[in-house]
């Protein structure tokens, strides 16, 4: 009866042994497979990304192009030349009205009477930031 006890132990320690090392292949196995599986997913997320930014590159590069020709276009200039035009003419007519309400009476002496009230109020202003000075 030793024997077979000795069978049975012997089968027993043989069998947790086995079920042991097929865990550990298992568990093995396991970990290859998974890190395979995260190295080939951040391999293919580094691949997109750098895809989108190299699309994002070429359409910023595009749009650039696009914006720089389109302010070069004659369109644009000849716009740009009549604007200018347009505010010269602005100018003159607004100088012209300037002049010509100038030479009323009635205009002319409201004007000096704005430009001497505004004379008062600014020495009036300087005196008193002049007194505080003096006092500090």
């Amino acid at each position: 009866m030793s024997s077979l006890l000795k069978i049975f132990k012997f089968l027993r320690k043989s069998g947790k042994t086995v079920k042991e090392s097929i865990n550990k292949s298992t568990e093995f196995i396991d970990e290859t497979l998974d890190q395979e599986y995260i190295t080939g997913a951040i391999d293919r997320a580094k691949e997109a990304t750098g895809q989108v930014a190299q699309k994002a590159g070429e359409v910023f590069e595009k749009s650039k192009q696009g914006a720089e020709e389109f302010i070069e276009s004659d369109a644009v200039q000849s716009m740009k030349t009549k604007a200018s035009a347009l505010a010269s003419d602005i100018t003159e007519k607004g100088k012209e009205l300037i002049d010509k309400a100038l030479e009323n009476e009635e205009i002319k002496s409201a004007v000096d009477l704005v430009k001497e009230k505004t004379d008062l109020a600014a020495e009036k202003i300087t005196e008193v930031f002049d007194g505080d000075t003096e006092e500090e």
